[in-house]
């Protein structure tokens, strides 16, 4: 059982520097039941903004009366970032709104289309793929009606990236090669790497390994090109995560360690603490369970010392499920128990979807098969809610298994 909960570790694996990685359902491996991986993906995202003065819904009444109002609008959506980036999604879903608002007040279609993609961003974030894709289609539209080529192509891997999430690999990979020649015609080199690093984290959750690491490569050696240092982290980050994917843990730590290192270099601390996580996780996978929490605890503060309530919240859940791989039951589920809290707090269901689950499977292994199923269950109920294929599926083959194994009973 401890090496059961060990393997399902895994599952939490979610790396929160902008960049999403959910790894496969490490159980249904262990179950001999099929495998259903849950892709990873690196979302379009902006800069962190930092030293945004707020700008209250107040001072939006006064557009048009005063001030520069294209100005105004741009402050608007950096102040969004600034939450978005401290993992506030209420208010930068306020603020990216209410810049929304200007833009249109103005007819600027092309600020109107990027807070709407933004918006989707936030959507994401939260786990809502239904609403982040509607969003990422309007977006889409309009680039096109303007004639912007950059901003199809961002909408368009936006689009690529929320189907692999939903676990639509074939509909992923046409949008991600549609937005990868469209960068290649512009000459956008940051937006090729982009691409590039998603196009290869599909081909890896489609199986297709080699090919998976030949594009995760060539993307790292487009940020390299451009000296897009955090870029490089992250793809540093994405390497290491299919190494573990296929059982090198020593690669994994390998690459891991390289992406920590350049994000303490740029001082990035969001990613700082998602690469300590990654390691964390990663020592889990190799039986070192006391190392991997203290990995987990640092990335833990950081989060919390930067704001960051997501990745507090993932942090807490891998913390719970490692806890659980020691076979201390009840430290995990208070773990687990207030990574749900934070998620519901926050809005990211797919978060709270996915600690639920992990909720049923610490119950599970305490014996306790009735709360098993109703974990399970409400797992189910919320990844259906926010179409979540993927994330429906494995719930609904984890609650088949443990319900033919009561009935054998």
């Amino acid at each position: 059982m401890k090496y059961l909960m060990s393997v399902h570790a895994r599952a939490f694996q979610i790396q929160d520097q902008g960049s999403y990685f959910i790894n496969a359902n490490w159980f249904q491996d262990r179950l001999n039941l099929k495998t259903a991986r849950d892709p990873c993906a690196q979302m379009y995202a902006g800069s962190t903004i930092i030293g945004i003065q707020s700008i209250t819904s107040a001072e939006v009444l006064k557009i048009g009366k005063t001030g520069n109002n294209g100005e105004r609008a741009r402050d608007l959506f950096k102040t969004g970032l600034v939450y978005r980036d401290e993992g506030n999604l209420e208010e930068a879903l306020r603020y990216f709104g209410d810049a929304l608002f200007v833009y249109r007040e103005l007819g600027d279609k092309r600020g109107e289309a990027t807070q709407i993609g933004y918006i989707g961003l936030v959507y994401r974030t939260r786990g809502e793929l239904d609403g982040a894709l509607s969003h990422f289609k309007k977006a889409l539209e309009i680039q096109k009606e303007i004639g912007y080529k950059k901003g199809v192509a961002a909408q368009t891997r936006n689009i690529g990236v929320i189907y692999g999430l939903k676990g639509e690999l074939d509909k992923a990979l046409i949008c991600l090669e549609e937005a990868l020649d469209i960068d290649r015609e512009l000459g956008f080199k940051k937006g090729i790497a982009r691409d590039l690093g998603n196009i290869g984290i599909i081909y890896r959750d489609m199986g297709e390994l080699d090919k998976a690491l030949g594009y995760l490569e060539e993307s790292l050696k487009k940020c390299r090109e451009v000296g897009d240092r955090k870029g490089e982290a992250r793809v540093l980050g994405n390497i290491g995560l299919f190494y573990r994917e296929k059982g090198d843990l020593d690669k994994a730590l390998e690459y891991h360690k390289k992406a920590l290192q350049n994000f303490n270099e740029i001082g990035y601390r969001q990613g700082v603490g998602a690469q300590l996580g990654n390691i964390g996780i990663t020592f889990g996978a190799k039986g070192d369970l006391d190392v991997a929490l203290e990995y987990l605890k640092e990335s833990l503060e950081i989060h919390r010392e930067i704001g960051y309530k997501q990745g507090v919240a993932i942090k807490l859940g891998n913390i719970g499920v490692t806890f659980g791989a020691k076979g201390d039951f009840d430290e995990a589920l208070e773990r687990l128990k207030e990574a749900v809290r934070i998620h519901r707090e926050i809005g990211y269901k797919q978060g709270e979807a996915n600690t639920l689950r992990g909720v049923g499977m610490i119950y599970n292994a305490k014996g306790e098969l009735d709360e098993a199923l109703h974990y399970l269950g409400e797992a189910l109920n919320i990844h259906r809610e926010i179409g979540d294929k993927k994330g429906e599926a494995n719930d609904r083959r984890y609650i088949d298994y443990l319900q033919d194994r009561f009935t054998s009973a």
